[in-house]
């Protein structure tokens, strides 16, 4: 029976229908149909109508859609969904760029790269101390050293030079002299070629003069910034010339070479980022003579006082055996400042 609004009722369904429109404004809210399709997609929206044969769909997406009749295609009317725009996500806050590895600076360039123009490849030092020596003469001694490097990966030199004395009554009594350069070449991995040409005026043990030659391939058992271990056998090359006592006359001069197998070991250790451990050993033994053998081991401690200063401590042992010469040691101990460019 259709509903007679008299005027009081009429008023009453103005304001209800004033309210629900309202509260539809305020909250945003409507009704959501659910379409899933027969391949599991699911449609959002609103089913306008259906049939035995159609279904006529208002899409949220594509609009109004007529989709057959299927199986697998299901009406699911779920809870209303409130339609109101959703406030886009927060920005994230900005990740902070990562922070380097702490460690110690990067030492300001030098007074020789400075004046030079030189690149942070090129380095020099020199360090100057006492030298505490112990063989068949026991005499405090002076000592001076100098190096120049070179390091641009994979190739890596260098270029030393020392100078002992000894002064008794403030005369000059005996003197050693060593000049050397090395280059190292980093293969790809962790081989690598290790050359290297010294020579050698040692007054102190009667050595007129000695040269060494040596080129042996290399490999890096630990090769870390902060640890390194290498080790290298090959051939070697040796002459020497020595005073030897002929007599009561002067000393006379006596040349000796040979060819030999060589054993280098090298050690580094950065203990901390001012304090490193440096130790290298060299055994040169000729293959048909053993007797012909000579050792070599030198361990230093550095302590970088600042970027450019630092205090050394050096340890020597030589040991030579020799058929044409009386067997020899020699052990020195040097505390030197030292100072890089």
């Amino acid at each position: 029976m259709p509903v007679a609004f008299t005027a009081p009722r009429l008023r009453v369904f103005v304001r209800s229908l004033r309210v629900l429109t309202l509260l539809g404004v305020c909250t945003n809210i409507s009704s959501a149909d659910t379409l899933r399709m027969p391949n599991g997609e699911r449609l959002t929206g609103t089913v306008v109508s259906t049939s035995d044969e159609t279904i006529v769909f208002r899409s949220d997406s594509f609009g109004l859609l007529t989709l057959p009749r299927a199986p697998g295609l299901v009406i699911e009317t779920g809870p209303a969904v409130s339609t109101a725009p959703i406030p886009a996500p927060a920005a994230a806050a900005a990740t902070p760029p990562a922070t380097p590895r702490d460690g110690p600076p990067d030492p300001p360039p030098g007074l020789v790269q400075k004046a030079l123009g030189l690149s942070d490849k090129w380095s020099a030092e020199v360090e100057m101390g006492l030298m505490f020596l112990h063989s068949e003469f026991n005499m405090d001694s002076y000592s001076f050293e100098t190096t120049f490097g070179y390091n641009s990966p994979p190739h890596e030199a260098g270029l030393f030079a020392s100078y002992y004395y000894q002064k008794l009554d403030d005369t000059v009594v005996s003197e050693n002299t060593q000049v050397a350069g090395r280059y190292f070449y980093h293969a790809p991995g962790r081989w690598m070629l290790i050359s290297q040409a010294d020579w050698e005026r040692d007054r102190i043990n009667f050595v007129e003069n000695r040269s060494n030659l040596i080129a042996i391939p290399a490999y890096k058992f630990i090769d870390r910034e902060d640890l390194r271990l290498l080790m290298g056998v090959g051939p070697s090359y040796r002459f020497e010339t020595r005073l030897v006592p002929a007599g009561p006359g002067p000393l006379l001069s006596v040349d000796h070479d040979s060819f030999r197998l060589a054993l280098y070991q090298v050690f580094n250790y950065k203990i901390t980022p001012a304090l490193t451990l440096r130790e290298t050993f060299l055994l040169q033994s000729d293959a048909e003579d053993t007797g012909n053998t000579s050792i070599r081991f030198v361990t230093s401690l550095r302590r970088m006082i600042t970027a450019h200063l630092s205090i050394n401590l050096e340890f020597e042992y030589n040991r030579d055996e020799n058929i044409d010469f009386e067997d020899q040691s020699v052990r020195t101990l040097n505390l030197m400042t030292g100072y890089s460019f």
